[in-house]
């Protein structure tokens, strides 16, 4: 089948994110004998026109919508992004008649509530490297898709939301993010950086994170050589040496994250990353084992301060319960952050970025 994904989110602050999961399901559906096109709206200028050239151009069979965020997650200045995502599905249904199937972690967290506000039948939730290739055999057979894994159907006529659960892939080691799809190097020349998974899911059950719901609740790590060949792979294919490390928590399960910076460390004196951390899991030699791997700042949970606001945003006990070692606390302190900036800028190097 002809397959087109578009990539709806055009967000650009605090910076553009580049759709690392639309390349690992492209990719995945390319290795399955799909014909697949993938068009990003971050920085288009013109959605609507761009949506119409590329379906004129592809015709595809399929059209898969990726949905990164709910809203900006800047309140009280919030702005939703459902009629930006409304404008989008409308864009392709105007210009072809080939069913369209949501995805993305915006549409992960609200299935029921996506698939009739836009009019969608069909939605993967959960990863979709598996799911949306099952997808597009039923929808090539004409059957139905109500009993596949991690597929969310809506009942247009009884107004009815079906949501099977995710089917979780048990390695991750099988699938990978071709980054052919997408210009990396516009992104890194408009102020963003490449991103990079070494795990997905996390165990801790923070109410105010989506992570768990997205990903999975049980952490499933990559092999840290295959995340070395990836760094190795941007920066001398991409000629990207910046990257976020896009997991729920960098140093989690305990060990882990050592055997990743000892991977990466023969590549750390030519790279610069940046992470998020759990205070309850970090030590001195953790620390300098990021430094020496490349790692320039970190950002860790903060528990809420205002009694009222405690009950319901609660952070995993695990991540703030008692006071945290004294590496560990300077681990997570503006002091290491800025102890991580400098020792990026050493001679031969280039200075890190400004860190927002």
């Amino acid at each position: 089948m002809r397959v087109l994904f578009v990539s709806a989110n055009q967000e650009h602050s605090p910076d553009p994110v580049a759709p690392l999961g639309v390349c690992y399901v492209a990719t995945a559906t390319a290795a399955a004998g799909h014909d697949v096109h993938v068009l990003d709206l971050c920085f288009s200028t013109a959605p609507d026109a761009d949506i119409h050239a590329a379906i004129a151009a592809h015709r595809p069979d399929v059209i898969g919508v990726s949905l990164r965020n709910v809203d900006n997650c800047a309140y009280p200045d919030t702005v939703s992004y459902l009629p930006h995502y409304r404008r989008v599905v409308a864009a392709c249904r105007a210009s072809s008649s080939a069913p369209v199937v949501l995805g993305g972690s915006a549409f992960t967290t609200m299935p029921a509530f996506y698939l009739p506000a836009l009019g969608v039948p069909y939605g993967v939730v959960g990863e979709g490297e598996v799911a949306f290739v099952e997808l597009l055999a039923r929808l090539a057979a004409g059957a139905p898709a109500y009993d596949v894994g991690g597929i969310a159907a809506w009942d247009a006529a009884g107004e009815r939301v079906t949501v099977s659960p995710p089917a979780w892939l048990p390695s991750l080691d099988v699938i990978r993010a071709d980054r052919r799809w997408i210009d990396g190097a516009r992104y890194f020349a408009r102020g963003g950086m490449a991103n990079l998974q070494t795990k997905r899911g996390c165990h801790y059950k923070c109410t105010f994170c989506a992570y768990p719901v997205i990903e999975g609740r049980g952490m499933r790590t990559r092999d840290p050589a295959a995340v070395a060949a990836e760094v190795r792979l941007l920066l001398d294919t991409h000629g990207i040496d910046q990257f976020f490390v896009v997991d729920s928590v960098f140093n989690a399960p305990r060990g882990y994250a050592e055997r990743v910076c000892a991977a990466l460390a023969p590549l750390g004196r030519h790279i610069r990353w940046s992470c998020f951390v759990t205070p309850g899991n970090f030590s001195a030699a953790l620390l300098d084992a990021m430094l020496a791997a490349g790692c320039q700042s970190t950002s860790a949970p903060t528990p809420p301060r205002r009694p009222r606001c405690a009950p319901s945003a609660r952070a995993s006990p695990s991540t703030t319960s008692g006071p945290p070692p004294p590496s560990a606390a300077f681990a997570a302190s503006p002091s290491a952050i800025a102890c991580c900036l400098a020792a990026r800028a050493r001679p031969g190097t280039r200075s890190p970025r400004p860190s927002r």
